[in-house]
């Protein structure tokens, strides 16, 4: 299962459910769509499904969300060349205008051919998916370059899309920074972390970056520091132990002392 890192999916009880089920969870990296491009992908297809359908006011959305998913569903897809109706159920949808012109009924159909027809129908939309995904990986591949490997303790600036009241956007830095490498997640996802000098004393930002969001950190005199332009996610924070405290020290009262013996 791959989610975004929010704290719903980040929670103690979800992973209890998750190791139960024997699921294993892919946390997505914060704005990196390609982690879950499927996803991605079909809320895109699905936000121009639903544009079709509403009233000029948008206020209706809610209310024709069925009528897009039919359209969805019963649509032929470029990469299976089949629609999802077709797939799950082995026929095409009864549409209204079916019933608009006398068709000839078919032959019935027996459950045996029925269900190797549907079998044939299913491997050769997953042998789609297959070429597909192939071709797709080629082209990225053609245009990829080899990522720069980092280091436990090197030092690097992450890539955000900043917004901040009173500037504008083209202008702002596109990244943040500097973090600090604390490990390796996967192949190309590092775990990145706030430099100690910069940490709150209950909060430490920590939270994964994709290869293609980091470069190295050079220091420069007027480096956007990260407090300025970009606030911490609750998915980017964790809560570190809480050091005993200590008696202040109060100078006022040393002062006080002070000054009776000078009196004296």
């Amino acid at each position: 299962m791959i989610s975004d890192p929010g704290s719903a999916f980040k929670s103690r009880e979800l992973a209890t459910e998750l190791d139960k089920w024997k699921i294993r969870h892919v946390i997505a990296t914060a704005e990196h769509p390609q982690t879950n491009g499927l996803v991605e992908r079909l809320n895109r297809t699905a936000a121009r499904a639903i544009a079709g359908f509403i009233a000029p006011h948008h206020r209706d959305w809610d209310e024709r969300l069925s009528d897009a998913v039919s359209a969805i569903n019963s649509a032929k897809q470029s990469t299976t060349k089949h629609s999802p109706f077709q797939l799950v159920y082995g026929r095409l949808p009864n549409r209204p205008d079916n019933n608009l012109f006398e068709w000839p009924e078919d032959a019935p159909v027996s459950r045996k051919k029925f269900i190797k027809r549907v079998e044939q129908l299913r491997k050769a939309a997953r042998l789609n998916i297959i070429r597909r995904q192939d071709k797709t990986k080629l082209l990225c591949d053609a245009r990829r370059k080899a990522s720069k490997p980092y280091h436990q303790g090197d030092l690097v600036l992450v890539r955000r899309m900043l917004k901040k009241k009173g500037f504008t956007k083209k202008f702002l830095p596109k990244y943040i920074g500097p973090f600090q490498v604390v490990k390796k997640v996967a192949e190309t996802t590092y775990l990145v972390e706030e430099l100690p000098s910069r940490r709150k004393r209950k909060e430490v930002r920590r939270f994964n970056a994709h290869v293609v969001q980091l470069k190295p950190f050079r220091a420069r005199s007027d480096e956007w520091h990260v407090s300025e332009l970009d606030e911490p996610t609750e998915s980017e924070t964790e809560i570190t132990p809480v050091p005993p405290s200590r008696k202040k020290f109060r100078p006022s009262k040393c002062l006080s002392l002070s000054s009776r013996i000078d009196r004296q």
